[in-house]
């Protein structure tokens, strides 16, 4: 089992108030390609490999698109950050 972590650059540190923790998981068998695009100069690429998790920042409203490509063709995703946001929980015991 890996887990990832996406390191925030400089310019990330200034806003991260405005940006969501996000927790993805490639749970296929197949390479896939993660991107969100904006908004401003917001971008984030990444290779994610078969049963890999990541935890990345994302701005609110973003989209995280998901490519995988099998043998036969080539899919896209879209998933709202917000529906992979990290939310934190008690647990009583």
């Amino acid at each position: 089992m890996s887990m990832s972590f996406v390191t925030r650059q400089k310019s990330d540190m200034a806003d991260v108030t405005d940006k969501v923790l996000c927790y993805y998981v490639n749970s296929s068998s197949e390479l896939q390609i993660l991107r969100i695009q904006g908004p401003a100069d917001f971008y984030f690429e990444k290779v994610a490999f078969s049963q890999e998790r990541l935890l990345f920042d994302a701005p609110h409203g973003a989209v995280l698109q998901v490519f995988t490509q099998s043998s036969a063709d080539l899919t896209q995703q879209r998933i709202p950050c917000e529906q992979l946001q990290v939310r934190e929980s008690s647990v009583s015991g």
